[in-house]
């Protein structure tokens, strides 16, 4: 007879709370903060960090990228770019 091998358990574990639950679960304002963890010392130093600018001067882009953005975007581009003019009646304003 071969040997079966054991599965791994696929989902929850199913093992018990590690302690017992209170009575009234919306009771934990009295608990401890949780200790917290010191962050690194060079985490909080901006003088250490570096900034890399990379890009190249100009950046290409496709026509078809163009008519990306002005099929998504062009009612916002057409009042933000246009003469400023009161709005009309059920026109809603630009904030």
């Amino acid at each position: 007879m071969p040997a079966q091998r054991r599965r791994a358990p696929r989902g929850r574990p199913r093992r018990a709370a590690p302690r017992a639950l209170p009575d009234d679960l919306y009771a934990y304002g009295d608990d401890p903060a949780p200790p917290r963890r010191n962050p690194s010392p060079d985490a909080l130093d901006i003088g250490k960090l570096s900034v890399f600018d990379d890009w190249p001067d100009s950046i290409p882009v496709t026509v078809t990228e163009v008519d990306i953005f002005e099929r998504y975007f062009g009612d916002v581009l057409d009042r933000l770019f246009h003469p400023v003019t009161a709005p009309q009646v059920g026109e809603p304003a630009l904030h």
